[in-house]
């Protein structure tokens, strides 16, 4: 896994992003659709519905926003 400093400063947020590598977080978390991206906690959890497909990504964004302001 590697975190991706770029994508996160162009669109305005400050949560890592993380890019899998061989299905490593897919295994873990049981999802496998391309592309898709988690909102997990800091427990490890995730916090929100699977977002698949680049509108679902973009729209969890603002999400993962609110929920660093908690």
């Amino acid at each position: 896994m590697r975190i991706i400093d770029a994508r996160r400063s162009n669109h305005g947020f400050e949560f890592p992003v993380v890019l899998q590598e061989r299905w490593n977080l897919s295994k873990e978390y049981g999802i496998f659709a391309v592309p898709v991206a988690f909102l997990i906690d800091e427990k490890g959890v995730i916090a929100r519905k699977v977002a698949k497909g680049v509108d679902e990504i973009l729209a969890l964004v603002p999400q993962g926003l609110a929920a660093g302001k908690t």
